[in-house]
């Protein structure tokens, strides 16, 4: 395969969305397609290639595999504010 600086589509962000994206449209082989997204590739991470660390990467949530943040306090729930982590990996492949 050649290096393409010219893409069929380009897929910004593989959220939920955006992974079932590009892997559809990387269905059709002939389809090339970009994938942009925050952080680093961690294909090649032990954590990340051997899934009996999944347990451990959960737990840790560390900040290369994961964005943290906090929520906006909220009225209905006391004034309350909610942590949430969500993944930050790239890895994968997309022809």
């Amino acid at each position: 395969m050649k290096n393409k600086l010219i893409y069929d589509y380009i897929v910004v962000g593989t959220g939920p969305a955006g992974a079932v994206i590009a892997k559809t449209l990387t269905d059709d082989m002939q389809t090339s397609v970009l994938v942009l997204e925050a952080g680093e590739n961690n294909d090649k991470d032990k954590p990340i290639r051997d899934s009996t660390f999944a347990p451990e990467l959960e737990e840790q949530f560390s900040p290369e595999y994961f964005w943290q943040g906090e929520g906006i306090p909220q009225n209905g729930v006391d004034g309350r504010s909610f942590e949430w982590t969500t993944g930050r990996l790239l890895g994968g492949r997309y022809v």
